[in-house]
């Protein structure tokens, strides 16, 4: 697994704090989830599915990231 480092403002931090407290979830747990639905959101499904597809495929999840970080994502607002 591939690690990262990110830096959140002040306002996402308070509400992250708040939301691991009520929900007894890890960092990791909120971060992936959140990170997952707005690359999703940001490919059109058809090109998402593909690189789920082709990294599920292959078992090899850290050339999903090495696919979304390679796609310009602006190019995707």
């Amino acid at each position: 697994m591939t690690k990262y480092r990110i830096k959140v403002d002040e306002s996402v931090s308070t509400l992250l704090e708040k939301y691991l407290e009520k929900t007894d979830q890890s960092l990791d747990q909120v971060a992936n989830e959140a990170l997952k639905t707005y690359l999703l959101t940001k490919f059109n499904s058809r090109e998402a599915r593909r690189i789920l597809n082709d990294c599920e495929n292959s078992k090899d999840y850290s050339s999903l990231l090495d696919r979304f970080a390679s796609n310009d994502i602006d190019d995707h607002y």
